[in-house]
């Protein structure tokens, strides 16, 4: 413990410019909090992975000054997206990365040739893979092939909704193809196309869950992520945490994204309750409809559906199984089961609108 906390002391001055003082506050409750009391009280986490493996969250109070010539830099540089003309790439383009100042975007689809995607990394300091879940990590592993000869440090921004599979397979292809400017971020946004306003009761929700990250030898990610992080909060009052591991992120997800996704796979099988919900829940059924492969592909893909979908399913056998109150009374008993009336850290809009729905029907 005393070589962990050493280490993240001496990582908070070498990359953060910060001078750590005998009266600054520094305690461990399950993850490093450092504050400072010289800064105004802005957060952002990141996590800090080295040789001596995971240690955790840092969380970090400091002031934008800092970030201001690294995101000055950063926001000049060309970022590529694999899979733009997607829904949530098309969100990417017009109302995140637009918004953060980045102005130069190439785009790489399924049909862009080999020599031209080549052109287009070469020449790109970010890559963001914004492709659907199902073969999210060949798409991934099949890049860092691609820029096994890259000579200029490239960060890749993986944003699958669910974490750990990826993690693993690209992780150990980067450690196979060995590039040292080659450096990987591992997120989750907690938010979409179908639904991003901050006045939304339902903005708590989002966030971006940094799992993990994975550092190329001559390409260390601390301000990167960190700047990056910060002009979230700044431009879109949206935090980055890094309370949870890649495993961790999907098991809480399962738990909340997931469940709501069951009342879309319940609803795309029965007609009769889809017209029902979408005169009740409209907004939901709308996002529910454009997401029909992502749900599917979640469900299949996250390893803790399974006694998720079982919650849900034997909360429905106990309806009658006809109406609007069967379904949102269904997914509040498999709530109550899964997350026993606590609060989910991994929330999203619609799972929190199920609840308030449940909750409407129930009195």
């Amino acid at each position: 413990m005393v070589a962990d906390h050493e280490r993240l002391i001496h990582i908070a001055r070498k990359c953060f410019k910060l001078s750590i003082r005998a009266h600054d506050k520094l305690k461990f409750v399950g993850h490093l909090a450092l504050s400072f009391p010289f800064s105004p009280a802005a957060g952002f986490a990141i996590n800090a992975i080295g040789p001596i493996g995971h240690i955790g969250p840092i969380r970090l109070t400091t002031d934008y000054t800092h970030c201001s010539e690294t995101l000055k830099i950063m926001m000049r540089d060309k970022v590529a997206i694999i899979g733009a003309n997607g829904e949530f790439g098309h969100f990417l383009q017009h109302d995140i990365l637009s918004g953060l100042g980045v102005s130069i975007l190439e785009p790489i689809e399924r049909d862009t040739s080999r020599e031209s995607r080549g052109v287009i990394l070469e020449k790109s300091r970010h890559v963001v893979i914004a492709t659907p879940l199902a073969g999210y990590a060949e798409v991934a592993c099949d890049l860092i092939y691609h820029l096994r000869h890259c000579d200029h440090r490239t960060t890749l921004w993986l944003i699958p909704s669910v974490q750990a599979g990826v993690w693993r397979a690209v992780s150990a292809t980067l450690e196979i193809v060995g590039n040292p400017h080659i450096s990987a971020v591992f997120v989750h946004p907690m938010y979409g196309p179908n639904g991003f306003r901050e006045t939304e009761p339902e903005a708590r929700t989002f966030q971006n869950v940094l799992t993990a990250t994975f550092e190329g030898r001559e390409h260390p990610l601390m301000d990167e992520v960190s700047s990056i992080a910060e002009l979230f909060r700044i431009k879109f009052n949206i935090v980055t945490t890094t309370a949870f591991n890649p495993d961790e992120h999907d098991r809480v997800t399962a738990y909340s994204q997931g469940l709501s996704y069951c009342v879309g796979r319940l609803i795309f099988e029965h007609p009769e309750l889809e017209s029902i919900v979408r005169e009740q829940l409209p907004d939901l059924h709308h996002s529910f409809r454009a997401n029909h492969d992502l749900i599917l592909d979640f469900l299949r893909i996250n390893p803790y559906m399974p006694q998720v979908i079982a919650a849900f399913t034997d909360s429905w056998r106990h309806t009658r199984q006809t109406d609007y109150t069967d379904v949102v009374s269904a997914f509040a008993d498999a709530d109550a089961s899964l997350n026993r009336g606590a609060e989910s850290p991994i929330s999203t809009k619609w799972y929190e609108k199920l609840r308030a729905a449940s909750k409407t029907e129930g009195q």
